[in-house]
């Protein structure tokens, strides 16, 4: 396959959910790798939407998303929309209390 990115991808290791039509059920997944333009993420056995928005608390962000390809277990994500800013849930790194 001839590489058609709009930009760079970096190799990564993040958690993140996928959502789609129903708020309430999130589907986790991992990025494997990620560019300004789109990623490669990994799901376990759950069946993830065409169109969905991914969220990831790590940075803070989500953005809507669609699926250009999919070949098990990876699937190719373009970012269709402006990455949003939200809270994240956790932090990763423990602050120090005083």
């Amino acid at each position: 396959m001839s590489n058609q990115r709009k930009s760079t991808r970096q190799r990564v290791l993040k958690g993140a959910v996928a959502v789609g039509d129903d708020p309430n059920h999130e589907i986790p997944c991992t990025i494997r790798d990620m560019s300004y333009t789109g990623c490669k993420i990994r799901v376990g056995k759950s069946i993830l939407p065409d169109k969905f928005e991914l969220k990831i608390d790590f940075d803070g962000i989500s953005v809507a998303s669609e699926v250009v390809w999919r070949r098990h277990p990876d699937i190719g994500v373009r970012f269709v929309g402006p990455l949003k800013s939200t809270t994240m849930k956790r932090v990763q790194i423990p602050m120090p209390t005083e």
